[in-house]
């Protein structure tokens, strides 16, 4: 389905990008550059520093967006990588030197 400028989306995919994005800390969202999501379960996105985020599903926002504000908040190296589809057990991958 086509995007048109002034309608309102009902795409479940269009919903679940925006549900999951619109809890991200301001500051992240603004970075963002790109959105992929093949499947309901399957949304990534990269900001224009190069941190890649695997989020998968829109369940479990509120954490997921909890869980990458605290991981970037406390890295004292840089984060390239921050894989939250499970929340319970993120993956985080640091810049190598």
């Amino acid at each position: 389905v086509k995007p048109k400028i002034g309608k309102q989306s009902r795409n479940k995919r269009v919903l679940a990008v925006l549900k999951s994005l619109r809890g991200l800390d301001n500051d992240l969202r603004e970075k963002v550059t790109w959105v992929s999501m093949s499947s309901l379960e399957n949304l990534s996105f990269q900001t224009s520093d190069g941190l890649e985020v695997i989020y998968g599903g829109a369940k479990d926002a509120v954490k997921k967006n909890f869980l990458i504000k605290k991981i970037l908040q406390e890295a004292d190296e840089r984060i390239v990588h921050i894989n939250v589809t499970a929340p319970d057990n993120p993956v985080v991958r640091k810049l190598d030197r």
